[in-house]
């Protein structure tokens, strides 16, 4: 039998397994994919627009350096927004929101069936990947890095997202998943 998403946790279930990626496998894994997706953009576009904007004089290369920092707060919070909403739409409930630093998590209370639990993982990076990729290739220049530097913020970020999905479909059919933004609990019959 295929469980189904529900709000609280059924009777005669527990928690098989707690997912917690750590700090220093999430930042390998985030610099693996940014080293991957750079070598990428260099190879697609090279860097001479980033010369560029050191021979034009520092005040272009301020005003780049604070859009980048910009596209990256942006880009990585609506990731997590577009979590909150995949969360909203699969389980009815309020989605949780949590704040480490910068960083923004978006999780729920609910108890999500392996599908849902794979569809509101994935489904915010594989958008915002297609988004960037969509950017990347619509723009040159100064232009396509900030694009290209949103798509590694939302790659980087993603990680734990395609770890977690990776757990939650190696989980039994009838498994539950909980996902938290920075753990999730799997949950199975006794």
């Amino acid at each position: 039998m295929i469980m189904r998403t529900v709000k609280e946790l059924p009777q005669g279930y527990a928690q098989k397994d707690y997912v917690n990626l750590n700090a220093r496998t999430a930042n390998l894994v985030s610099f693996l994919l940014y080293a991957a997706l750079l070598a990428l953009g260099w190879f697609w576009r090279g860097f001479g627009a980033l010369s560029a904007l050191q021979r034009d004089g520092m005040t272009y290369y301020a005003l780049f350096a604070l859009a980048l920092v910009a596209a990256l707060l942006a880009f990585s919070w609506l990731h997590q927004l577009t979590h909150a909403l995949a969360l909203r739409l699969l389980t009815g409930a309020a989605p949780l929101f949590a704040r480490r630093g910068l960083r923004l998590f978006v999780g729920s209370g609910a108890y999500l069936c392996r599908r849902d639990a794979v569809l509101a993982l994935l489904l915010p990076p594989l958008f915002w990947l297609a988004a960037g990729v969509t950017a990347c290739a619509l723009t040159d220049g100064v232009w396509f890095w900030l694009a290209m530097t949103a798509l590694l913020a939302n790659s980087g970020g993603a990680a734990d997202d395609f770890y977690f999905a990776l757990c939650a479909l190696r989980a039994p059919g009838t498994a539950l998943v909980q996902y938290r933004g920075y753990a999730a609990g799997i949950f199975t019959e006794e």
